[in-house]
């Protein structure tokens, strides 16, 4: 913290879902969790979801456009997933980050927030893009995403031109008491 003291960063609700990693490589799209890379027949909720919202047309559609390959990532939130703490009836993506894979870096929000915006798709709630220094007290309060449950915490990035990507997390004590997390 103390080196990157005075640098502007921006905070999104930490959302608790399951990683999910959209890939475009020469147009060819690829679904993959924490871990593992799916076939794009493979019948889970993370290509499901994906197929369902037509984000692997989007997003290839895209590439191919704009002559990029791309890695769009996000968490997956839903009935199945870390106990629907949202209480969402279906599946669905929020994103925090895109990452080039032909630059081999992160893209900065301006770009993230354009790439999501134009591909029609969901960006994790953005809750504040100040310098934060009351990390615990800022990571309290309700979910955006479901306000009748303690969000889980907040993710702080730094907002940047040049191809430095730091983030950080700051989670929430009430939601760790409440889920015995």
């Amino acid at each position: 913290l103390t080196e990157y003291k005075g640098q502007r960063f921006y905070t999104t609700e930490k959302v608790d879902g399951s990683s999910i990693t959209i890939c475009c490589t020469n147009g060819i799209v690829s679904v993959c969790s924490r871990n593992l890379r799916f076939a794009m027949n493979t019948d889970n909720n993370y290509v499901n979801t994906v197929k369902k919202n037509s984000i692997d047309t989007k997003l290839g559609a895209y590439c191919i456009k704009h002559n990029r390959n791309l890695a769009l990532q996000g968490e997956l939130l839903g009935p199945t997933i870390q106990s629907n703490k949202y209480k969402l009836e279906d599946y669905k993506i929020m994103f925090f980050s895109v990452f080039d894979i032909d630059a081999d870096k992160y893209l900065p929000i301006n770009d993230v927030t354009k790439i999501i915006n134009d591909l029609q798709l969901e960006f994790v709630p953005i809750l504040d893009d100040n310098v934060i220094d009351e990390l615990v007290e800022m990571a309290r309060g309700k979910s955006v995403v479901n306000p009748k449950i303690h969000r889980e915490g907040i993710v702080f990035r730094l907002v940047s031109p040049n191809d430095i990507h730091v983030s950080f997390k700051a989670i929430n004590p009430d939601f760790l008491l409440k889920y015995d997390a």
